[in-house]
């Protein structure tokens, strides 16, 4: 019995060390199975690991080539850039030395000659004329604003005689004068006497303002009459040259000795560019507003430039 226990319990113990060998051998394979497989993806990681390494290894040499090719380039052009130095120093050299020879076979140039006594002279009779023509100027202006107040005190006066001829004849009393009547239809002889005296006298009052338009003018542009210009504003006579000829006659006292006794004609003498321009437009366009009295020059008192000349 005792035998037959022992014998059941070594085929136990057998079977039991025969299961416990067996799982050890599998986890043996599997053990080495997954030690073959890390292996193995070591040395493919290697591998890519060299590869790149190669192609990093290509790349770097490419780029090298290509620095030193650049380099070599930089030292190119520096070279040629050195040498562009170079010629242009000599070139600069070989000029200044032709230069200093003209100049030596030129010898010394003239000095600048020191104004003369006439071009003081030339000065002198230009702020002359400068003064002269503002005199003149303002006395045209005069002579023609004279000559207009004496055509309106004539026109007033022959219409109040008309007037009172109407009115000792039956007309309607309104200063208005009946159809046909004889200062509706002419004008009077004496008023046309005088404005014919006083374009005698204004000589060169054309060329400081406009005609006055004969045609009905239109709408969108109105003329002021040169009287009614003058009622707005009035400047006090000063000396100097007068652009646009709006200042008055200077009195005896203050003119010069030659203007005095001077006896040409304003018209001819003292015409201007700019009043001949002024009286073709004028003549060319009637309805052209004059803004002569509006106009803001400063005049200058030439006196003190002939002092100082």
């Amino acid at each position: 019995m005792f035998v037959a226990a022992a014998a059941a319990a070594a085929c136990t113990g057998a079977v039991l060390v025969r299961e416990r060998d067996r799982a050890a051998e599998l986890e043996l394979s599997r053990l080495q199975t997954l030690r073959t497989r890390d292996e193995f993806r070591y040395d493919e990681r290697i591998a890519e690991l060299e590869c790149d390494l190669e192609e990093f290894r290509e790349i770097r040499a490419r780029y090298a080539r290509k620095l030193n090719g650049k380099r070599s380039e930089l030292a190119k052009l520096r070279g040629e850039h050195a040498g562009l130095l170079r010629r242009y120093a000599t070139a600069e050299a070989d000029r200044a030395t032709a230069l200093e020879s003209v100049r030596l076979a030129l010898g010394p140039g003239p000095s600048a000659s020191p104004l003369s006594p006439s071009a003081f002279l030339k000065a002198n009779a230009a702020l002359n004329a400068l003064e002269h023509n503002a005199a003149v100027q303002s006395a045209v202006a005069e002579q023609h604003s004279r000559a207009e107040s004496e055509a309106d005190s004539a026109d007033i006066e022959a219409m109040s005689e008309a007037s009172g001829a109407s009115a000792s004849s039956g007309a309607p009393v309104g200063g208005q004068p009946q159809a046909g009547s004889p200062s509706e239809a002419e004008p009077p002889s004496g008023s046309e006497d005088t404005r014919e005296s006083a374009g005698e006298q204004g000589i060169g009052a054309d060329a400081l303002r406009p005609t006055r338009p004969q045609a009905p003018v239109n709408t969108a542009v109105a003329i002021v009459p040169p009287s009614a210009q003058r009622g707005r504003r009035t400047r006090s006579p000063e000396p100097g040259f007068d652009y646009f000829g709006t200042q008055r006659a200077l009195p005896a006292a203050a003119r010069p000795a030659g203007e005095l006794t001077s006896g040409k004609s304003p018209r001819i003498e003292e015409e201007d560019l700019a009043d001949v321009v002024g009286e073709e437009i004028s003549r060319a366009e009637a309805s052209l507003i004059d803004l002569t009295e509006h106009d803001e020059t400063e005049t200058i008192d030439v006196r003190e430039l002939r002092a100082l000349s």
